[in-house]
């Protein structure tokens, strides 16, 4: 996940609005939530209600 510009970008957005380590772990728990191989930008604009719930 170190080298997934994706993940950097959730994280950066969420900075915005969340305490840093949140903000900075969001990409890998979301991952583990929805499953890794989930955690792009197509799967997830398909996909906003499994999203929302799994931040939630």
């Amino acid at each position: 996940m170190e080298n997934d510009s994706f993940a950097l970008l959730i994280a950066i957005v969420a900075d915005q609005s969340v305490k840093m380590e949140v903000a900075w772990n969001l990409p890998y728990e979301l991952g583990k939530r929805i499953g890794m191989e989930h955690l792009n930008p197509e799967w997830i604009s398909r996909n906003i209600d499994k999203v929302k719930n799994a931040i939630a």
